[in-house]
């Protein structure tokens, strides 16, 4: 019996699925004069950027993706298939920590992307030294971040480039949404094998740092546990200029892999046995961070994939669930303020 959710349930999806009325499909009817361009190129996803702008039938202010068109694409009528697995993600995952799709349509044989407006992204804020971040506020931001990622993996999704940037967040309300699914896959064909060139370097995950084609939703725990840590150090925990050099920086601060620690690593592609390196305790790599957070950071940073847990399992964290402070509420966040024009729209 096949799981509910699964790959082989969902429906097909084609660039005739496009053409339905259902809310976020491309509508023949729904041309470009109907978004006032207020602000270009605002930002740059993985396959598109990204304006501001306002919808004249509702005063909404959105922002419009335009997704970038290869040469490939162009031969098939102009829509790439990294477009379609974007809003194919956007429809089939519902969920206030991930970013939605409000429209799409067509204009000049381009897909535009139509989505909530959002503020800023958690890599500038992390930048603004004169915003202090408190646990409390940490982990409101890492509950948000791990909510997005569990309602992706709970519908077989992987994004592959969780990082600051990709974080996108609202000034208005504190909500953060994961954004930029370019690199997006669904998962469930074991026997296909996936790049290992997907997730920014600082926040790619050591098996795919050795290259492994065969991997899972974890390396997206690890992005995850990369940023929390950032949270608190305010920088990246590995900076890495290469991959050779992040294994070593990864390396450094957790350990050496043995295959004690982390079975079948050697059998990894482009496994390299490196020279020993204790494991760092994280009270010394972490000092502002309470026991409990150093427990879950310990957990969404363990080498080993399989010893990772679960984005819906780290929610179930004592940090979370029970450890003092308790998170405070997105509106609260350093950052929101309530009232404001943008947002409000």
């Amino acid at each position: 019996m096949r799981k509910a959710g699964s790959p082989a349930t969902a429906k097909a999806f084609s660039p005739a699925t496009l053409q339905s009325s259902s809310p976020g499909s491309l509508k023949a009817a729904s041309p470009a004069s109907q978004y006032e361009r207020l602000e270009s190129n605002i930002g740059e996803g993985t396959y598109g950027k990204v304006h501001k702008a306002r919808d004249l039938k509702t005063g909404r202010i959105v922002a419009i993706k335009k997704a970038k068109v290869s040469a490939a694409d162009r031969d098939v009528g102009g829509i790439g298939f990294t477009a379609l697995r974007e809003i194919k993600l956007m429809q089939a995952v519902r969920h206030p920590n991930v970013m939605g799709c409000l429209d799409v349509f067509a204009d000049g044989g381009i897909i535009h992307l139509v989505m909530e407006f959002m503020d800023g992204d958690l890599r500038k804020l992390l930048d603004d030294r004169g915003t202090i971040l408190s646990e409390m506020h940490v982990k409101c931001l890492a509950h948000q971040i791990l909510e997005g990622v569990a309602a992706l993996h709970s519908r077989w999704f992987v994004h592959r480039d969780i990082t600051p940037t990709n974080i996108l967040l609202s000034f208005r309300s504190g909500a953060a949404k994961l954004g930029d699914f370019g690199f997006a896959r669904t998962l469930g064909h074991r026997d296909r094998p996936l790049t290992p060139m997907c997730t920014t370097l600082w926040y790619r995950a050591p098996e795919l740092l050795y290259g492994a084609k065969f991997y899972g939703q974890s390396v997206d725990v690890w992005s995850t546990g990369c940023i929390v840590a950032e949270m608190f150090l305010r920088q990246a925990l590995f900076q890495g200029r290469g991959e050779f050099d992040m294994l070593t920086k990864v390396f450094e601060k957790r350990g050496t892999p043995t295959e004690d620690v982390w079975r079948d690593v050697s059998a990894l592609p482009t496994f390299v046995e490196f020279s020993h390196h204790p494991k760092v305790p994280l009270p010394t790599l972490l000092p502002s961070a309470s026991r409990h957070a150093q427990g879950l950071i310990d957990g969404l940073l363990s080498l080993d994939p399989k010893q990772r847990p679960g984005a819906s399992d780290a929610l179930a964290h004592e940090f979370f669930a029970s450890a003092w402070p308790a998170a405070c509420e997105p509106q609260d966040l350093p950052f929101a303020w309530r009232g404001g024009s943008s947002a409000a729209a």
